[in-house]
């Protein structure tokens, strides 16, 4: 994959067939090199580890009071979903934009933030975001952006928001590819939506934790979203 010479369509059809490496069931490897191929693996039980004592810190500093910070936190975690949308439907999947690029080396890019996931879906360690990727996304969005144009005192209890509300994005996106939930819980309906995602369209259901902002912007797992896209 890393040194394939693929066009557009051939890149597109390889990520958007799901795969299953069996006889033996095993996990995709990339790198022969090790150090290299650790790199692309993650646990799901390195997220919270790695990001929640960021979100403590983060939660603590500033001289916001419990007035503020515990209601800012709260928004933080909301923001989240909406970055959670903005980050899977035009990043992960941008390859229906203007802006991706068509260039073998860009395709190799593409598959080790998103493609890889949507190439083997169930690969025990390539479901959550390799902390290295999202320091990128956190120093970019989170430590950068949002800090230049929020007062200290918002700011701080909002990263950690955000940050917890990114913990449970993942955790929760873990245990729609693990887990067997109970036949008419509300996370079998999450996970059956999630794998029509994967397994049908990829272009509806951006949404993991939550569907709100599929519904704002009409992008729900409806047999007339799917039908629709497909034939775009």
């Amino acid at each position: 994959m890393l040194f394939l010479d693929w066009t557009f369509e051939e890149y597109t059809t390889y990520i958007n067939e799901p795969k299953h490496l069996v006889n033996p069931v095993r996990n995709l490897k990339i790198f022969e090199f090790l150090p290299m191929e650790l790199i692309t693996m993650t646990p799901w039980w390195m997220i919270p580890l790695f990001w929640l004592p960021i979100a403590a810190w983060h939660f603590f500093q500033g001289d916001a009071t419990d007035m503020v910070r515990y209601p800012t936190f709260l928004v933080g975690i909301w923001v989240w979903t909406l970055l959670e949308y903005v980050l899977h439907r035009f990043l992960f999947h941008s390859e229906d934009k203007f802006y991706f690029i068509h260039h073998p080396k860009f395709y190799v890019a593409h598959f080790l933030v998103h493609g890889i996931h949507h190439a083997f879906p169930n690969d025990h360690y390539r479901i959550v975001f390799p902390p290295i990727l999202g320091l990128m996304v956190y120093s970019l969005i989170i430590n950068g952006i949002i800090s230049v144009f929020l007062p200290d005192y918002i700011y701080q209890p909002l990263a950690a928001g955000m940050l917890v509300g990114y913990v449970l994005y993942d955790s929760i996106h873990y245990q729609l590819h693990k887990a067997n939930p109970e036949e008419g819980s509300m996370i079998r309906k999450m996970k059956k939506e999630h794998m029509q995602h994967h397994y049908k369209n990829g272009s509806v259901g951006f949404g993991v934790t939550n569907k709100f902002w599929d519904t704002v912007f009409d992008t729900k797992v409806t047999a007339e979203n799917m039908a629709k896209n497909r034939a775009q």
